[in-house]
């Protein structure tokens, strides 16, 4: 039996820029509750990226793309704003950020949110496919019934969901148009105002229509061509932002840390993720418990 294996959709040596060694900060926003946890044990999902191929369990994909991290990661750990940096880290930091805008819970979400609505529609015309009840007829050796077809698709997306194939092949397939879209724009880099720092999340890419930060999220229908503002808290005290036009590195005023981090909020799936001494409340101007 192929061992079970929990990777991270959000790196463990990612989270790591925002913990205290080995521990940092987790938060639910349905019950705006915290605790720590050990960064090896947050952001896991058993069988995230395992796909079955003719009845074979394949890691290919997670080993893909811990490639990634490793080769991209160390380098983007050492970006610091107002400091002189090479193509080779902006290259570094493009990747990254396409790896967890297209390996991420955001991305399943979108993923299945497709899946059920290719699967409506083929629900809808299957009775008049005759693609598919010859199909059926072969496969049965007799003419559909009542409730066959409906079947047919319902065992459909069983085995979709169970075999994973179509979503991890878009997950790969996302990073890599992800990564071209990423090239021509330029990077910025940011440093909050002392005593402020950033969060992040189980969502880390912050997409933005525009840079107003009010509509933000793939998972809320904000597709990757249609952002305008593309940003990745790297650290506690560094930041990236992908740009069209060269903008320099900047420091930020506690106003636009407090309304990046609570964009950072409001584009989780159910949990952000902070120092274990950060005061997540105040950060992302939430009320006081």
């Amino acid at each position: 039996m192929a061992k079970l294996r929990r990777p991270h959709v959000v790196p463990a040596g990612y989270q790591r820029n925002f913990a205290n060694g080995e521990q940092i900060r987790l938060v639910e926003k349905a019950t705006l509750t915290d605790r720590l946890v050990g960064v090896r044990d947050n952001f896991v999902a058993s069988h995230f990226l395992r796909v079955i191929i003719n009845g074979l369990p394949s890691d290919s994909a997670e080993d893909a793309f811990a490639r990634v991290e490793n080769l991209v990661l160390p380098a983007v750990k050492l970006l610091r704003p107002f400091e002189e940096r090479s193509e080779s880290q902006d290259i570094a930091l493009k990747a990254t950020i396409a790896m967890l805008w297209s390996r991420s819970f955001s991305h399943e979400l979108i993923v299945q949110r497709v899946r059920e609505e290719v699967l409506a529609e083929f629900r809808e015309n299957m009775p008049e496919n005759r693609r598919a009840h010859q199909v059926f007829r072969r496969q049965h050796g007799r003419g559909a019934q009542a409730g066959d077809m409906e079947s047919l698709v319902e065992d459909l997306t069983a085995q979709l969901a169970r075999e994973r194939l179509h979503a991890v092949q878009g997950m790969m397939r996302h990073h890599g148009q992800a990564l071209e879209r990423f090239r021509p724009l330029h990077v910025s880099l940011y440093r909050p105002i002392r005593g402020a720092e950033f969060v992040t999340s189980d969502n880390p890419v912050l997409l933005a229509g525009t840079n107003h930060l009010l509509h933000v999220g793939a998972h809320n229908r904000l597709a990757l061509d249609d952002a305008s503002f593309i940003f990745l808290p790297i650290s506690r005290f560094v930041g990236a932002c992908l740009t069209r036009d060269a903008e320099g590195d900047v420091e930020l005023d506690r106003m636009t840390m407090i309304r990046l981090n609570q964009a950072m909020w409001r584009n989780a799936v159910s949990r952000i993720a902070c120092h274990p001494d950060a005061d997540w409340r105040t950060a992302c101007n939430l009320p006081p418990s």
